[in-house]
């Protein structure tokens, strides 16, 4: 693909790297169909969901300064501040993502993914640990948004 735009588009060779590239991410993400980017966004959306909790529990495990101004705290306070952000380009990615996904899909798919990856990172970072009982609920709410995404159709 590189190759192609390359030889295809020549006044591509004097362009810098990271234009270039972006570029080609822009070519290769566009060419996708309509449900195709949805999935994208969703999947995006579920792991900057994930992300940004678990910067938050990192950030609800030091000791955080409560002087000065929202801003500053939470500026001075990367974990915190950046965990916020995630939070709101995940609402950005959800929102296109429900644009062409039906919400009885998208929700329990979110929801669940990022309780697996959040819960997985709990386990295995933060040494948290789970009882058989807990395994075998996982399983459950597993089995359980396989049978919702399998039955809608969308």
């Amino acid at each position: 693909m590189f190759i192609t735009i390359i030889t295809k588009y020549p006044l591509y060779t004097n362009m810098p790297i990271n234009k270039l590239l972006l570029k080609l991410a822009y070519s290769c993400l566009l060419g996708y169909d309509r449900a195709t980017m949805a999935y994208l966004y969703l999947a995006s959306a579920l792991l900057l969901n994930a992300i940004a909790n678990i910067l938050l529990k990192v950030g609800a495990s030091r000791q955080m300064s409560t002087e000065g101004s929202l801003f500053a705290i939470l500026a001075s306070y990367w974990p915190v501040g950046l965990g916020i952000v995630l939070f709101a380009l995940n609402v950005v990615l959800y929102f296109l993502a429900l644009r062409s996904l039906p919400i009885s899909l998208a929700y329990p798919v979110m929801v669940v993914g990022g309780f697996l990856l959040i819960n997985s990172y709990a386990v295995f970072f933060l040494k948290e640990e789970i009882s058989t009982t807990q395994i075998v609920g996982y399983l459950c709410i597993v089995a359980g948004v396989l049978l919702v995404v399998s039955a809608t159709k969308g």
